[in-house]
């Protein structure tokens, strides 16, 4: 349970401060309106309904090893985001958004719903109410930490000289790249026993 505390604060950390920091650079980056930027999304959304599925039919196979699987989707997905950007900048084009998206949407789906069935697995059963509260109150607070401070980092940088919002924007995904690359290092604070149920849906 504490392992989950450390690992799945990190990665809503890092995962909600990418996702405002995506639909930021589409609007303020690529002049996209915010139905354009929402439609822009749904890769990510498709990806993370994916990796749910993923989730559910490999985490008794590979318990904490799916984590590592997914964290490693995020980080590959974010890595794509950070060359397209750099090399497209504001003649990014929708497909290379997303296939960026969706790869980081398939980890995030692997990542939230794996930590969270591996967490629960080790709480006795008269405990299992206020365990899943602890684990959504971490939720909440990480998410809040995460869009709060990637965010900072972003609007702060923007109105200071000549910097763009495609220079910001790298600045922030750096950042996030970061956060969960540190996540690997906690990786294996979580039980290594394979979880006796199935994915649980306390992470979304």
């Amino acid at each position: 349970m504490q392992g989950w505390r450390a690992v799945g604060a990190l990665v809503r950390a890092g995962f909600s401060g990418l996702m405002y920091v995506i639909s930021l650079f589409m609007q303020l980056g690529l002049g996209y309106s915010p139905t354009q930027t929402s439609l822009s999304l749904i890769p990510l959304t498709l990806g993370i309904m994916g990796g749910s599925g993923i989730a559910a039919a490999l985490i008794v196979k590979l318990a904490r090893r799916l984590v590592v699987i997914g964290l490693a989707a995020m980080i590959t997905g974010l890595a794509l985001m950070l060359i397209v950007v750099t090399v497209a900048g504001p003649g990014l084009t929708w497909w290379q958004l997303a296939i960026a998206t969706l790869v980081m949407g398939l980890g995030a789906g692997i990542c939230f719903s794996s930590i969270f069935n591996t967490a629960l697995d080790d709480v006795d059963a008269h405990e299992a109410g206020s365990a899943s509260g602890s684990l959504s109150a971490v939720q909440q607070v990480a998410n809040g930490i995460g869009s709060a401070l990637v965010t900072s980092i972003f609007l702060t940088l923007l109105p200071s000289g000549d910097i763009s919002a495609v220079s910001v924007t790298l600045v922030a995904l750096l950042a996030v790249l970061v956060v969960l690359a540190a996540c690997l290092l906690v990786v294996p604070l979580l039980s290594a026993r394979p979880p006796s149920v199935r994915v649980s849906t306390a992470g979304y």
